[in-house]
């Protein structure tokens, strides 16, 4: 919940805490935290045209009816949490089947 609202805090612009119930249903639903920023993103900079940009933002979020997207086929290169170790032994998301790998 919080990684969601600070992605959406990074669109605004500004805190949104008045997003914070409509992110729980969505996270409830299956969505990541970047599947929910991205779907904010990907009808425009909130901040654009806007006097309330977290009442943008709440909108966009609560718009979100359709269900959450498949997560992709799980490869065999990682392990059970979609993570790979690193040569240096740090962990970090699959860039194969992890749905939050563009954020790595």
């Amino acid at each position: 919940m919080q990684r969601t609202l600070e992605l959406l805090a990074e669109l605004a612009g500004q805190a949104v805490p008045s997003c914070t119930g409509a992110v729980r249903d969505q996270l409830g639903r299956g969505w990541t935290p970047h599947q929910i920023a991205d779907h904010v993103r990907s009808t425009g900079d909130p901040r654009t045209g806007s006097r309330n940009v977290a009442a943008v933002v709440r909108s966009r979020v609560e718009q979100m009816d359709t269900p959450a997207p498949p997560l992709p086929p799980k490869c065999t290169s990682c392990d059970a949490s979609r993570m790979v170790e690193l040569p240096d032994g740090r962990m970090a998301r699959c860039p194969t089947c992890n749905p939050n790998r563009a954020a790595s």
